[in-house]
């Protein structure tokens, strides 16, 4: 429990948020009598309150299933810290309200660095500790639909590939997660054993794959003011820099990105973008996306325009939440919306290899 007690010590803004983060609502409702009255809804899927309770849940399922060791402890007490910055409440056309945490595991992630940023863990640890954070919300529909079957799990298996630890501790903590609640509608106690005992991890254990000479897309993957500008100074070499933000000022001309970005025809932007990614490809030229490729989504872009012969290489820079909004604050003449960072963040899904050969991580 040594990192336990440090997280409580060392972050008690952080805490305080998720014991007063709750999952269900106080809505007003209209009374005949004097006075504001409101109800209590309930979050279906988390009717035990608050952030921290379920927190608290959460660890006690994996202590008493023995899936538990230093690493796994962070993973869980960490695993929904960013539920506080994305929590909206959702009144829908029928009159049901919902509250809401999308994108709440992209949060936790950076909040996630700036926890662990002075312990004392191998990078490799951090590394798969953030990663297991990230991925937790890709299980919860295989754990809670009876439709799901075999195949699909090993489909999702092989996003996993090379990395049988990561796909066995964060299906271990989603199991716990999915168990360490209490819901209105309960599907039951979730088995972590039957689904190892039915998708043939031991498959992911395979050696990386080598690079060998071929031309390389190097992908830089996180959100403004990360560090992505300062990494292409420092190791651009003779690569070719494909980056939109570099078209919108040559297309805007002499004033600053804000002006640059709001004044801009971006589908021109776009095209001239898609004409610059097609020439580099079609030379087989080495080159770098300069971009945020925050997503799979995003990242699927611009990679499934990038043939077999490219080494696909992710650059993941690892800047906690609070150095991002420090140095977004401190910029000048690039103002990004809160809502765009938002957006961005609550989008963040970690790259594996099932899209990349080769992932680094800039702590």
């Amino acid at each position: 429990m040594k990192y336990f007690e440090r997280f409580v010590n060392e972050n008690s803004v952080l805490v305080g948020n998720m014991k007063h983060c709750a999952h269900g609502h106080l809505q007003h409702v209209e009374d005949d009598e004097p006075g504001d009255s409101f109800v209590h809804v309930i979050n279906p899927f988390h009717m035990e309150d608050s952030v921290w309770t379920h927190t608290m849940m959460v660890m006690n399922e994996m202590k008493n299933n023995g899936a538990y060791s230093d690493v796994t402890e962070i993973i869980t007490m960490l695993h929904d810290i960013g539920k506080c910055d994305v929590r909206d409440v959702k009144t829908k056309d029928n009159g049901d309200v919902r509250v809401r945490f999308f994108g709440h595991a992209g949060f936790s992630f950076y909040r996630a660095i700036d926890v662990m940023k002075d312990w004392d863990l191998p990078t490799e640890a951090k590394i798969h500790i953030l990663s297991a954070i990230s991925l937790h919300g890709e299980f919860y529909d295989y754990f809670r639909d009876d439709k799901v079957t075999d195949k699909m799990w090993l489909k999702l298996a092989d996003r996993f590939e090379y990395n049988e630890m990561l796909f066995t501790d964060t299906m271990e903590q989603v199991a716990a997660d999915c168990n360490g609640r209490i819901a209105r509608d309960d599907d039951g106690y979730v088995d972590v054993g039957y689904v190892l005992n039915n998708v043939p991890v031991d498959d992911l254990c395979v050696e990386l794959p080598e690079y060998e000479g071929q031309p390389v897309v190097t992908m830089l993957v996180g959100p403004p003011a990360c560090g992505k500008s300062t990494w292409v100074e420092d190791n651009k070499y003779d690569h070719y820099i494909l980056s939109r933000d570099a078209i919108v000022m040559e297309e805007a001309g002499d004033v600053d990105y804000t002006t640059a970005f709001a004044t801009v025809d971006q589908n021109k932007v776009d095209k001239l973008h898609q004409q610059a990614l097609r020439h580099l490809t079609s030379f087989d030229t080495t080159f770098v996306v300069d971009q945020t490729n925050m997503s799979r989504k995003s990242r699927r872009k611009i990679l499934s325009q990038v043939s077999d012969k490219y080494w696909k290489k992710a650059v993941v820079f690892a800047t906690g939440y609070n150095d991002i909004m420090e140095r977004r604050a401190a910029r000048e003449g690039k103002e990004i919306p809160n809502y765009v960072m938002k957006n961005m963040i609550g989008s963040f899904m970690v790259p594996l290899y099932d899209e990349f050969d080769e992932i680094e991580w800039v702590f």
